[in-house]
């Protein structure tokens, strides 16, 4: 085996960076300003459930359950499928636009109608909505995911239950729907 010439190079670790965090009047002018219903309901629906863009594109009709304000998401990080819940005011808007859209195969489809929308329109859709909002902060989709997290903690919502709702436990069905903690959020929760 062949020596090597040079000693090996460590890395320098990146410094941990807190997230960027929206404050809940800035999501809130930020969904108003929104005037497509199919992406205020998108964004609506990312922020009351905290969950990733891809998971939001990836959603099919019937993985919404709106009596128990649920909804499955297939593929998460990992490949890993899990439980959501979402508010009342995401839930309105999406009785809305599938009232208007009538969506078969995708809940959000994209151009064409076999394929989900693409997570690069919806990310689009938000860079336009925080322009026309006056934010000057560099925020992204995932911000709204950082602002939802730290909302909940905000209003008192325990810490371990945080982790469980966001799905970034190992067993996710399980710290999602059986968690001591989630029975009586879901019941409590009124956000966006």
């Amino acid at each position: 085996m062949p020596e090597r010439f040079f000693p090996p190079i460590r890395r320098i670790p990146a410094p941990f960076m807190l997230p960027e965090v929206m404050s809940i009047e800035e999501v809130r002018q930020l969904l108003e300003n929104i005037t497509d219903l199919k992406y205020k309901t998108i964004l609506s629906l990312i922020y009351s459930s905290g969950m990733r863009v891809s998971e939001c594109a990836g959603l099919r009709p019937e993985d919404i359950d709106a009596k128990r304000m649920l909804m499955r998401i297939r593929q998460g990080k990992g490949h890993a499928a899990r439980f959501a819940i979402f508010g009342k005011t995401a839930l309105s808007l999406l009785c809305r636009y599938k009232r208007i859209y009538r969506p078969a195969q995708w809940l959000f489809r994209g151009i064409r109608k076999d394929l989900p929308i693409h997570r690069r329109s919806i990310q689009k859709a938000f860079r336009k909505a925080v322009m026309k909002t006056g934010i000057r902060r560099y925020v992204r989709v995932h911000t709204l995911r950082h602002s939802f997290a730290t909302h909940l903690l905000e209003a008192k919502c325990p810490l371990p239950a945080i982790p469980a709702v966001l799905g970034a436990q190992t067993d996710r069905e399980h710290a999602a729907l059986h968690s001591p903690y989630a029975t009586d959020f879901r019941g409590n929760y009124q956000s966006a």
